[in-house]
């Protein structure tokens, strides 16, 4: 393992958002060493005023190309008045309950990228996902997974549950974690858990950023609550995603034990974004 940044910051308040300036030099994970002719840098996250290339795909969407629905979900209006941060936002929400799994993620083999490859150079890309966990009454022993993973349905009710996953690199938690942990694993055994220091408990009306970077030996993430302006990042090099193993979105998500209740999982937005020059 690399290293591990706990949640730091803090506020929050009226006003506008602090979105974190995505490039290079002050992403807050490690650097993403650009190969020449490609300079200059990644990305802002607000998605204006520098060059990147990218596939975006909107949550507010009944039908997004190449995204599979596969738990179904509803394009959800904004609501100004709610109390609850990611409601008043477009978003697709995704409701799984007690022992179910839904899945959302790109189908579509042409956008898979790697996180290490046989041959080089090897060229940096990161996924950026906006979402929240949407529901203030939802069960503590929900599970999901949010990240990079190969292009299959991921199923959280299968043996070993989200510990299981193979070739992935993300966020995510089991019925048993009371905190939200950053996920990664190779082709097999059990997953790597780091903690993140976000009570998942205390993270259901939030809107987070996830960033997920691979520069061809570290993967590198980074979760931002944008609400409380509170940031965790991790990164490492051993047991990420095998040797040209194709990666694409994909998010997982179910209610936990068979206990009655139910997760919800709220998408605002993902994308891949590689450097173009």
């Amino acid at each position: 393992m690399g290293e591990i940044n706990n949640p730091t910051g803090g506020g929050g308040g009226g006003g506008g958002l602090t979105v974190t300036q995505f490039d290079v030099g002050t992403l807050g994970i490690p650097s993403i060493a650009q190969l020449s002719p490609f300079t200059g840098n990644l990305l802002s996250a607000n998605l204006m005023g520098q060059k990147i290339a990218g596939n975006s795909y909107g949550a507010n969407m009944r039908d997004i190309g190449d995204i599979s629905i596969a738990a179904g979900g509803s394009a959800d209006q904004a609501d100004p008045t709610s109390a609850v941060p990611i409601f008043r936002v477009q978003r697709r929400a995704y409701t799984i309950a007690s022992g179910a799994s839904g899945n959302s993620r790109d189908v579509n083999g042409f956008t898979s990228r790697f996180a290490r490859t046989s041959n080089g150079p090897f060229f940096p890309w990161i996924l950026w996902y906006r979402f929240g966990l949407g529901n203030v009454n939802q069960k503590n022993d929900g599970r999901f997974f949010m990240g990079a993973a190969p292009n299959s349905d991921l199923d959280v009710t299968a043996a070993g549950g989200v510990g299981a996953f193979v070739n992935v690199a993300g966020i995510g938690k089991e019925d048993a974690d009371a905190n939200i942990q950053f996920i990664y694993n190779d082709n097999a055994g059990l997953v790597t858990k780091v903690d993140t220091g976000y009570v998942y408990a205390n993270s259901l009306t939030t809107i987070f950023d996830l960033f997920v970077s691979f520069n061809g030996t570290d993967v590198a993430i980074r979760l931002d609550d944008l609400i409380n302006t509170v940031t965790s990042s991790n990164s490492a090099n051993a047991n990420i995603p095998s040797l040209d193993t194709r990666l694409n979105l994909q998010f997982a998500l179910g209610g936990g034990s068979l206990s009655a209740g139910f997760a919800t999982l709220c998408l605002c937005q993902a994308c891949y974004y590689q450097p173009i020059g």
